[in-house]
């Protein structure tokens, strides 16, 4: 019997057909029955227009988890699960890696570079970015301050050679005004400024202050 079109009696038919109540709950399908199933829609692709009104139906406040956020002991119980060698991703790289040699359509990175501009950004700190630096954070400064710890990477000792570049001068503090600078190289500088939130950022300025105060 499928399920009545009217939104209020098919959420009621769905209520009387959940988890225990579903008359199949406890039962699954033989192997062979799987398989069948499966080779009969190997090949099938929804068309645009059926994917484009299935992802309407589910989305916004039709969502069924619109509005209920999880709690922090299942999201930690999520990510545990997928983490590590639990991870359908792990140990797959270079040739090995399914997107290899992928390269995404235009469209599709413009898209997923709009979701991620300005204020979308997870690291978006309300424009400060865009603010220039002062007129004292110049060539001879900078060589200053990698003279100054020993042209090294102050966090894990990587010389400019081996970073393949200048080190770059990093405001520990995140404030383009101080003179709170360490050299690191690239590695160690996105780490830091790719913090998630200000308890990271606060993070890894404590890092660096107990570094320095063991240098001196």
């Amino acid at each position: 019997m499928p399920p009545p079109k009217d939104p209020v009696k098919r959420e009621e038919w769905l209520k009387n057909r959940r988890g225990k109540k579903h008359p199949l709950f406890g039962k699954p399908r033989p192997e062979k029955t799987r398989a069948k199933i499966s080779k009969s829609h190997y090949g099938m692709h929804r068309t645009p227009e059926s994917r484009a009104k299935q992802s309407q139906s589910v989305s916004g406040e039709k969502n069924h988890n619109y509005g209920k956020p999880r709690l922090e002991e299942t999201r930690i119980k999520i990510s545990s699960s997928l983490s590590g060698e639990k991870s359908i991703w792990f140990g797959k790289c270079g040739k090995d890696h399914p997107s290899f040699g992928h390269r995404p359509s235009e469209e599709s990175r413009k898209r997923q570079s709009d979701m991620r501009i300005g204020e979308k950004c997870h690291l978006w700190k309300g424009g400060l970015s865009f603010e220039p630096y002062p007129i004292t954070f110049n060539k001879p400064f900078k060589r200053f301050v990698r003279n100054q710890y020993g042209n090294v990477c102050i966090n894990c000792r990587k010389t400019q050679e081996e970073n393949g570049q200048e080190l770059t001068c990093h405001h520990y503090d995140y404030d383009k005004n101080s003179i709170n600078c360490v050299p690191v190289c690239v590695s160690c500088n996105g780490i830091s400024n790719g913090s998630k939130d200000n308890g990271s950022r606060a993070f890894w300025e404590d890092w660096y202050t107990e570094i320095l105060s063991e240098f001196y």
